[in-house]
């Protein structure tokens, strides 16, 4: 199953952005459009995983420069946009962190970390919150990015499959997977 099938059929705002897209990929002088219109969600996106704004800044001008090159590459009904945009941002982020080129951080609000210790049958206390981050660091890259988008950004576990060019059931098992790690790590405190 698709997250884009019949999205654009149903839904203007998505019809400006195709014409958008094809319009760069076109004439790269039509990306400013696309820029536009995903720069600020790419930005929040990063930012939740860096630690200074300046860290954010840089690497999505990095994303835009990398999409705007491959932006002939996209295939439209394949998956929307901004998903795409992820997927090269994840690409990037992951290989700046592998390469200890940029640390990871962890910028979760408080009101999030509280929903997710109720979602998990954890007492909403600040020890407890405390102890949600310290589990959530001892994760991998891949498993931190699973409960980001789907705990925290609130992601539908099909986009994160697109996103992440894996299936939803594996999504499905890899979240409930590191949802349990972390319950493990507070319980063994």
């Amino acid at each position: 199953m698709n997250l884009t099938k019949g999205i654009s059929q149903k839904n203007p705002e998505y019809l400006l952005e195709d014409e958008e897209i094809l319009a760069a990929q076109n004439n790269s002088k039509m990306f400013e459009a696309v820029y536009n219109r995903h720069y600020e969600s790419l930005v929040r996106f990063i930012y939740q995983r860096v630690n200074t704004k300046q860290e954010a800044f840089e690497i999505s001008s990095k994303i835009f420069c990398n999409a705007l090159k491959k932006v002939k590459e996209f295939k439209f009904k394949e998956l929307l946009f901004s998903n795409w945009l992820l997927r090269l941002a994840i690409k990037e982020l992951n290989y700046l962190f592998k390469n200890n080129q940029l640390n990871r951080a962890l910028n979760f609000d408080t009101q999030g970390l509280k929903e997710f210790a109720a979602s998990i049958n954890i007492k909403q206390q600040s020890d407890n919150l405390l102890q949600i981050s310290a589990a959530i660091t001892q994760l991998s890259l891949h498993e931190i990015m699973l409960i980001e988008m789907h705990c925290f950004e609130k992601r539908p576990m099909l986009e994160i499959a697109e996103i992440l060019e894996l299936s939803e059931q594996q999504v499905k098992l890899q979240i409930a997977d590191s949802i349990s790690k972390v319950t493990q790590f507070i319980h063994s405190k």
